[in-house]
């Protein structure tokens, strides 16, 4: 799911992709926005295969301009999942974020 149409250039492209693990992913994306740096997106693929982590997107992040959501249909194994979220990064700089 592709949930914002018109994407201004930024700095860095924080890079998240998650499986099955909503809390983890809610610490990495809640670590990223209480940053002073702010030019930046975040680009979360999600490979789940349950819809936890879109749950919680929709719930907490939807409105936030800075994150950018994307539930594969079919999960595609971790390498691909990172190279989807490599794709998707509009970022000058490509930050993978850490669990």
């Amino acid at each position: 799911m592709d949930n914002k149409k018109d994407y201004a250039v930024v700095q860095t492209s924080i890079l998240i992709p998650t499986y099955n693990n909503p809390l983890s992913l809610k610490r990495a994306v809640d670590s990223c926005l209480t940053q002073k740096y702010q030019d930046f997106e975040i680009i979360i693929t999600d490979d789940s295969t349950n819809d936890e982590s879109e749950k919680m997107y929709h719930q907490i992040w939807q409105n936030s301009e800075k994150i950018k959501y994307f539930h594969n249909k079919i999960p595609l194994g971790s390498p691909k999942n990172w190279n989807f979220a490599i794709s998707k990064a509009r970022g000058e700089y490509k930050n993978p974020a850490s669990r």
